[in-house]
């Protein structure tokens, strides 16, 4: 079992490396170790008014805790430091990780919006978060 996971290391370590940090570090190698390659995955390096973004969906997930399945669970990923590869969980509907109703706005770049109930911006010209979270390709 150990030759399996340590497989994986050197999988994430290539592929979730951000500068001189190890990929098993990072957020996005956490949860690839944790809850295994996603089913889908959207991955945005440019789009008008946005950081960097990636939108991993999980068709079926295993909670080690109590022993479930859960279904169609999606997780968001965003980059504000840009010269890097370093991108930073805001926003996942699993149980027990990062909930954010607003991740919208971490994705968005200079927008500000004086409605604290809000949970998107309200310039979304160009950008295609919402389709990626509703419906990954």
């Amino acid at each position: 079992m150990w030759l399996s996971y340590y497989e994986q290391v050197k999988i994430v370590n290539k592929m979730f490396k951000c500068g001189k940090q190890k990929g098993y570090y990072t957020d996005r190698g956490r949860m690839y170790l944790q809850y295994g390659k996603p089913d889908q995955r959207a991955v945005q390096p440019s789009e008008p008014y946005t950081y960097p973004y990636e939108i991993w969906q999980y068709y079926r997930v295993y909670d080690n805790t109590n022993g479930q399945f859960y279904n169609n669970k999606k997780c968001v990923f965003v980059n504000k430091n840009i010269a890097d590869d370093c991108y930073k969980l805001i926003h996942t509907d699993i149980r027990g990780e990062q909930y954010n109703d607003k991740w919208r706005y971490e994705i968005t770049k200079r927008e500000t919006n004086p409605d604290v109930d809000a949970t998107k911006p309200s310039t979304q010209q160009g950008n295609n978060y919402d389709e990626f979270f509703n419906n990954p390709k």
